[in-house]
């Protein structure tokens, strides 16, 4: 079961575990939330600059905070 937090909520818990992941960069900026309830979205910014670890890391990040995670209003 998900739990229902703000964007800002979710956005902080996405990048404190990116940053714990080794070799990746900070992209703390370079990306937003969208949506509302399951089915939320995550959209990158600059993507097109981060190596490969850091969009496989931020892709299992996102991934696990869609599996906890519902976005609220």
């Amino acid at each position: 079961m998900s739990e229902v937090r703000s964007g800002a909520e979710v956005h902080e818990w996405i990048l404190t575990q990116v940053r714990q992941c080794p070799g990746c960069q900070d992209f703390s900026q370079e990306f937003r939330l969208r949506g509302n309830g399951p089915n939320w979205e995550c959209i990158p910014t600059n993507c097109y600059d981060w190596d490969r670890a850091s969009l496989e890391a931020f892709d299992q990040v996102v991934g696990e905070a869609r599996r906890r995670f519902e976005l609220g209003r």
